[in-house]
Parts: C-alpha cells; sequence; structure tokens
C-alpha cells in the first residue's frame, strides 16, 4: 500500500474505508491488521480503483493470503511456488 499515490482512488477509498479505525499515519505506511485485509479482499469496488501495475500486485498478493497464509494451505502450494 506504500506504493499508492495518496492522490489516488484508491486510497482514497482506503481512507474512507478505514480512516475511522486506523490513523493517517499507519494507511499512509501501509499498516493494516488482518480483519482489515480480509476485509478489502473481499471489497469489490478496491480493484478497479486501482491501475493496472497496482492491479497486478494487487492480485498476486491476494493469492499469497488465498493459497500460502494461515492455516489452510492450497493442495497444491508446493506446485504454485
Amino acid at each position: 500500500m506504500k506504493a499508492i499515490d495518496q492522490t489516488s482512488d484508491a486510497f482514497c477509498h482506503l481512507k474512507t474505508k478505514f480512516g475511522a479505525v486506523q490513523s493517517d499515519a499507519k494507511l499512509k505506511a501501509g499498516i493494516f491488521n488482518g480483519h482489515q485485509i480480509r476485509e478489502l479482499i473481499k471489497d469489490e469496488a478496491f480493484p478497479r480503483k486501482l491501475g493496472p501495475l497496482e492491479l497486478k500486485a494487487w492480485e498476486s498478493f491476494v493469492k499469497v493470503v488465498q493459497n500460502f497464509l494461515g492455516k489452510n494451505k492450497a493442495p497444491n502450494y508446493e506446485v504454485i511456488c
């Protein structure tokens, strides 16, 4: 999230979504807890606000979260690497 332009629609979306519970400094630094990350992954509007390069990075991040992190790894996680 640090690479997102702070004047972009994507950053404004994050500020609107988490601004009440997250300080500006943490938003600018890209510090989010697990609940916020899961909520953002479920948010259909966020990816539409990203640029093409940011979107590719976001999609890769989502795949890592869904297939590698946490208790349940993808059955083929060794092949995905």
